[in-house]
């Protein structure tokens, strides 16, 4: 809060803001303030079951906070849907809530700006700085037969591992430095958030398009209803996807 508002200002004085802290997606807000405060949108229990966290106490904590930030004017939603970005790249905003991933479009020609990497700030129920890894698993199809299944493992493993003689522990670095302008982002951010206990799996996008957070967050967004009210208008929609996962 903050640093947002050093960050918003009105540099010409006509009572409206020309540079705001963060371009603002609710769903991806909402899903790293989360995460970064120890919550657990959906998880698996102790019997292999999925179970949601809506009303676990992290979880409600921070959709509290990002109601209060969301208050503020601190935040700038684009014209367009694809806009966020170009918001950045035109300093509208000062921060951009991004994947790691889009650090290889932030080239040259599009940012002539410094720009650096950090993780979301650290909620206080949480016990550490935390990413979010929110991309598809692999799946062999049970067509195959155990001798096929371990062939594909094994030539998967040959395309997506290390290449020899660059697989030293630090040689993942070796990509990423032209990619970045500040080193820092590599040598401690993406180093920090590589080990096991600072990163944190997001479930939701393996059950189906009716757990989503965006569901969850964009009432709140819009004032269309509280936390509480938007907790509770999902919960049954949630469970009832999770019951046909848990029923497989």
């Amino acid at each position: 809060m903050e640093l947002s508002e050093k960050l918003t200002r009105d540099t010409d004085n006509d009572g409206i803001n020309d540079t705001y802290a963060m371009v603002m997606n609710p769903s991806a807000f909402a899903e790293a303030v989360i995460m970064s405060n120890g919550g657990k949108l959906v998880y698996v229990d102790e019997n292999g079951d999925y179970k949601h966290g809506l009303d676990d106490a992290e979880v409600v904590a921070a959709l509290e906070w990002a109601a209060d930030y969301w208050k503020t004017e601190f935040d700038l939603v684009p014209a367009h849907w694809n806009g966020h970005k170009d918001a950045f790249l035109t300093s509208q905003a000062a921060m951009y809530l991004g994947s790691e991933w889009e650090s290889t479009t932030l080239t040259q020609d599009q940012m002539a700006d410094d720009w650096g990497l950090v993780t979301f700030p650290k909620g206080p129920n949480a016990t550490g700085y935390k990413a979010i890894y929110g991309d598809p698993g692999w799946v062999i199809p049970a067509s195959y037969s155990k001798e096929e299944a371990e062939d594909i493992a094994f030539a998967l493993n040959l395309w997506y591992g290390p290449v020899p003689g660059y697989d030293g522990p630090d040689d993942w670095k070796t990509v990423l430095y032209p990619l970045y302008r500040d080193e820092r982002a590599i040598d401690e951010t993406i180093a920090m958030v590589r080990e096991p206990e600072n990163s944190m799996v997001n479930l939701t996008i393996a059950i189906s398009d009716s757990v989503n957070v965006g569901l969850l967050s964009s009432d709140v967004y819009w004032n269309k209803a509280t936390v509480a009210e938007s907790i509770e208008a999902q919960k049954g929609i949630w469970q009832a996807a999770l019951d046909k996962v848990n029923a497989k």
